[in-house]
């Protein structure tokens, strides 16, 4: 009796759980979109066309105005889709500096119902469906700023991190992580990746001081 059951639980555990294997394998495969140097582009099953297309578009501007930092062994992942935060903010990505690694939340051809995303220039809410023409800037615009953060960990010794905040005149709190990134977007990003406000919390846009301190920084000069 105690065998007979064994065998029923194992049999029921494996019909539970076989269904689960392809969706899981699914959602962890990628395909590779494109490579800079030694920098990967890939995308996950689902990620819509033009995300890719705005993905490789700025990594291929990055490439071509800082060819130099693409030496590094990087892995830029498009993974939707976007999420929206608690305070309503719309998060597009994140960075795992460590490991050299950036995480763009493309949008998904399967992602349920509208995005809203802030819009600091106006203090509209803006809509945004998966297939709508405003997606590719915000990919664009994740794609700059989380390179921007993998160039920091690389390029710049917290020391040089703080140097850089001074010349920003950065009086009040704020994460310079996050505006360092920001800057580098707003200094090196294209056209399209430029089309999102800048989110500086208040600091002011950054000049050819900024970008002359990031460049000698590099090892590079204008």
């Amino acid at each position: 009796m105690r065998r007979s059951y064994f065998f029923v639980s194992v049999l029921t555990a494996i019909l539970l759980i076989v269904p689960l294997i392809s969706p899981l394998l699914l959602a962890y495969s990628e395909t590779l979109v494109g490579r800079f140097n030694n920098v990967r582009l890939t995308a996950v099953p689902g990620v819509l066309p033009e995300a890719a297309d705005a993905a490789f578009t700025e990594l291929d501007h990055l490439s071509e105005t800082l060819p130099f930092i693409f030496h590094e062994k990087w892995h830029v992942r498009l993974a939707g889709p976007c999420r929206q935060t608690r305070d309503g903010s719309l998060l597009t990505g994140f960075s795992f500096p460590t490991r050299g690694k950036a995480v763009i939340l493309a949008p998904c051809g399967g992602m349920l119902g509208p995005v809203l995303a802030p819009d600091p220039s106006s203090g509209r809410t803006l809509i945004l469906r998966p297939a709508e023409p405003a997606v590719p800037c915000y990919v664009a615009a994740t794609v700059a700023h989380e390179i921007g953060h993998l160039v920091r960990f690389r390029f710049f010794s917290p020391a040089e991190l703080r140097q850089y905040l001074r010349l920003r005149n950065c009086q009040q709190e704020i994460d310079p992580e996050e505006l360092f990134a920001e800057d580098f977007r707003w200094l090196f990003g294209s056209k399209l990746a430029k089309e999102i406000p800048f989110q500086g919390d208040g600091v002011t846009l950054p000049g050819e001081a900024a970008r002359s301190f990031m460049m000698r920084n590099l090892g590079h000069t204008l």
